[in-house]
């Protein structure tokens, strides 16, 4: 007891009593406040939260939406998603109606082609010699000589003839043989070559008999030559 009161003083004296009213204070407002008494003077700032109010009061203070505000921008494109799996593949279509046809085109450039052609030449008998027949001159280039001749027996054995046509300045075809049973005995041979030629030209057509004793005559012939671009051989 003397230690608790040496160390009372005037400090803890008024503290003590402070207390004592201020808790005395609470107890009568909160038995003896008369109703309606408390105002929005009364009211702390702040000191009603949403919390502490009731589902009436809230829905009286609910105002009516408000009317929907304007889009706003549109947001920047989103990055590509991966390929979905191909699909299986669709039936065929039906074959569509033709075309309409084109118009004609224009006439093309003509081409190098140039004609040789003769059948005035003379016939004559055909030795075992290589007599030739008729001469047909060109100029330089590449051609393609084709010829006929025909022949005829002339004794009353079989005879055996063949033809070319020859180059006379070189070169010749390949040989067509005939063979003929007896007089008055009659064959075509047609026979044909190829070749350029970097100068004028002479194409003939030359026949010779292949066994003794053959009679033969050339009686008609004749020989074309046709100039072409180039020759393929």
């Amino acid at each position: 007891m003397k230690r608790f009161l040496g160390r009372l003083t005037y400090a803890n004296v008024m503290a003590s009593l402070a207390l004592f009213v201020a808790l005395g204070g609470v107890s009568y407002a909160a038995t003896q406040l008369p109703s309606n008494s408390v105002g929005t003077k009364q009211i702390k700032k702040e000191a009603v939260t949403p919390a502490k109010l009731s589902r009436a009061s809230k829905s009286a203070l609910t105002g009516p939406a408000g009317a929907t505000g304007p889009a706003g921008p549109t947001g920047p494109i989103g990055a590509a998603g991966t390929p979905g799996t191909q699909g299986p593949q669709g039936d065929k279509g039906e074959k569509g109606d033709p075309g309409v046809k084109g118009e004609k085109g224009d006439r093309g450039p003509e081409g190098p082609s140039d004609g040789y052609l003769d059948d005035t030449f003379p016939g004559g008998p055909v030795t075992e010699t290589s007599a030739r027949f008729g001469e047909l001159n060109v100029p330089a280039g590449s051609y393609v000589v084709s010829a006929t001749a025909r022949l005829i027996s002339t004794g009353a054995g079989a005879s055996n003839a063949e033809c070319l046509i020859v180059n006379l300045s070189g070169g010749n075809g390949a040989q067509t043989n005939v063979n003929l049973s007896g007089m008055n005995d009659r064959k075509v041979l047609p026979m044909i070559f190829a070749q350029t030629v970097e100068a004028p030209s002479t194409f003939a057509i030359q026949c010779e008999t292949t066994s003794g004793g053959s009679s033969v005559s050339v009686d008609t012939m004749n020989l074309v030559a046709v100039k072409v671009g180039t020759l393929h051989q």
